[in-house]
């Protein structure tokens, strides 16, 4: 009976060993379950990141090419601009007309200006 007894002890022992055997297996397992998840999430993270600073630089590239080909637009049709006013320029002196000054775009009469209705 004694060694009955001792033998039940002794199992009862081994299950309260082997479950805390388990227990601690199973909070292993889900610590190192949740540092690779965390890892995972933390690796795809920085991924986006790489990609969303190498989409700004993209756009920043191509914002800057934009605004070259605006400034260069503006460039040509300013001086398209000054073209045509030059040739309006001479154009009016070689009918008698007197051109203002820079800062203004009015063109002066050499000559007051006199209307006549044709009959």
């Amino acid at each position: 009976l004694m060694g009955l007894q001792a033998a039940f002890e002794r199992r009862a022992i081994l299950d309260q060993q082997a479950a805390a055997a388990t227990l601690e297996y199973e909070q292993k397992r889900v610590q190192d379950e949740f540092a690779r998840t965390q890892y995972d999430h933390r690796r795809k993270a920085a991924e986006k990141q790489v990609e969303m600073h190498k989409e700004l630089e993209r756009q920043k590239e191509e914002f800057g090419r934009q605004q070259k080909a605006m400034q260069e637009a503006y460039a040509q049709q300013v001086a398209g601009f000054a073209a045509d006013r030059q040739a309006f320029v001479q154009q009016a002196q070689q009918a008698g007309f007197q051109a203002a000054p820079a800062a203004t775009s009015v063109m002066q009469p050499a000559m007051p200006c006199q209307y006549r209705v044709m009959p």
